[in-house]
């Protein structure tokens, strides 16, 4: 197998490998062992497939029906372990796409940057992914700018795979072909002591995705786990490659974070872990303000009644979601801020408040002329409902955010 030490080095920037005040070895200190295989065999696990998806069961028996290695891989099986009920199964295998289509006439092939199957099953969509390989140097099908990933198609072994997962907990194996687990990294070890690690270089990991971060702080909300010290550390000096990431993940991994049952918790360690004032930088400046307390609390009691809906089957539509595809028409006029703030305020009329300092439009109008606040308006739509429905109106924002 390829050095793992090999491709850090390949795959740090020069200019970060080593400077005359960093000895050699620190620079790849955290580069992953050689994966050590523990298999849990199936009566020492409780993942049942009465909980795996009948989509999920169908791609996986027919890949292992045809010749095919088939794993259910990622965050179902961690959920899975934990007694969890995932709502979205991966699948990684052996078998290239062009394989995994010719298997399914309900395939389509997807992603540029990564080069992934979708079978379809009516509205559920299982994903279907070929194992990832350390690439070459020079690997037309892998391109490495500035430690960032922009292209991976570059295809391996499961061993290979593993190692190229972000967190240990997410490198868990179900093999449908005896029902056991395999872990390569330690995952197993991290669920029984509910920590987060990444696999290896955090630094450098988060460099190659940046938006790595806030998937640290969602799962540790989501699963009440600790973010290992190692991992935490480096969100300070790295912190700020967030604002290049591209805002249709950054709203994406937002509306995870504040729209799946865990938002309040995600908020607190979003601030106590310090990414808050980059990805939510109106919001952070406005709980350094005088009177922050009484934001925290308007934005604390608009995530507790989101959580309680959403935990309660409702979707939490964002209030901000028509500005934002406002605002996307206002960027090509030129007016992004203003178009956003009336359509904020177009959006208020419609839910039947007349106020005029709603804090929920005040905030969504700023959000929608920064990308990187949209998500968090969310957090205001349950607040916006219970005002109208209680005919009272919201404690005042302290200024404008």
């Amino acid at each position: 197998m390829r050095s793992i030490a090999e491709f850090i080095r390949r795959a740090i920037p020069r200019g970060l490998r080593r400077s005359k005040h960093q000895p050699e070895q620190e620079a790849v200190a955290a580069v992953p062992a050689q994966p050590q295989l523990r298999v849990i065999s199936r009566d020492q696990h409780g993942i049942s497939r009465r909980n795996i998806s009948n989509g999920a069961l169908r791609v996986l028996y027919r890949l292992n029906e045809a010749g095919y290695d088939a794993f259910l891989v990622g965050g179902a099986v961690r959920d899975l372990l934990l007694g969890g009920h995932p709502k979205d199964f991966d699948i990684a295998t052996n078998a290239t796409p062009e394989q995994v289509r010719g298997l399914f006439r309900n395939c389509r092939l997807i992603g540029r940057r990564f080069r992934l199957a979708h079978v379809v099953f009516g509205q559920e969509i299982v994903e279907v992914a070929t194992f990832r390989g350390i690439g070459e140097e020079g690997n037309v099908d892998r391109h490495v700018i500035d430690g960032r990933i922009v292209r991976d198609n570059v295809y391996g072994s499961i061993e290979e795979d593993a190692i190229r997962r972000d967190f240990r907990v997410n490198a868990l194996y179900y093999n449908i072909a005896d029902f056991s687990v395999r872990d390569y990294v330690g995952g197993m070890a991290d669920l029984e002591k509910k920590e987060l690690h990444l696999i290896g270089d955090p630094e450098l990991r988060y460099r190659e995705d940046p938006v790595r971060m806030l998937r640290a702080v969602r799962l540790a909300a989501k699963l009440g786990f600790l973010i290992d010290e190692s991992a935490e550390r480096p969100f300070a000096r790295v912190g700020q490659l967030l604002c290049d990431a591209a805002p249709a993940r950054l709203f994406d991994e937002s509306l995870k974070l504040f729209l799946s049952g865990h938002g309040l918790a995600s908020f607190r360690e979003l601030d106590r872990s310090g990414l808050l004032q980059f990805v939510f930088p109106s919001t952070a400046a406005a709980l350094r303000r005088d009177r922050g307390d009484e934001f925290r609390h308007l934005v604390e009691h608009g995530l507790t009644n989101t959580d309680r809906r959403v935990q309660a089957g409702d979707s939490g539509l964002p209030v901000c979601r028509a500005a934002v595809g406002r605002r996307a028409r206002a960027r090509r006029s030129g007016d992004s801020i203003g178009s956003g703030r009336r359509a904020c305020m177009g959006e208020r009329r419609r839910c039947g408040d007349s106020g005029t300092d709603w804090p929920c439009c005040d905030t969504a109008a700023i959000l929608s002329g920064h990308r990187r606040d949209l998500g968090l308006a969310a957090a205001f739509r349950t607040t916006h409902e219970e005002a109208r429905h209680a005919s009272a109106r919201p404690p005042a924002l302290p200024g404008r955010l």
